[in-house]
């Protein structure tokens, strides 16, 4: 099975991303990394996910908007990492 994993850490600099094979007994697979990126976030954006984090109060708008930015780095870094698209199972967090 091929694996996704995205994330961003508390660090805020950008996008991680991680494509791996599974294979084996469930209980104790065998891995293998298959690729890698990892997607910066422009400055300014990294500024306003961290005011986020300390309750930076920001305008319904202004919500949106750094909600579809984020979403917009993590599939950048989905497409990046996975361009065939052969994952089956996709984990995002952070």
């Amino acid at each position: 099975m091929r694996v996704l994993g995205l994330m961003s850490g508390t660090s805020a600099d950008g996008v991680d991303a991680v494509l791996a094979q599974f294979n084996g007994n469930p209980r104790k697979p065998k891995w293998t990394l298959l690729n890698h990126v990892s997607v910066a976030y422009p400055q300014k954006l990294q500024t306003q996910i961290i005011e986020a984090g300390q309750g930076y109060k920001f305008s319904s708008e202004e919500w949106l908007d750094l909600a579809e930015a984020i979403t917009e780095f993590n599939a950048q870094a989905a497409w990046e990492c996975d361009p065939l698209a052969k994952s089956e199972i996709v984990g995002c967090h952070g």
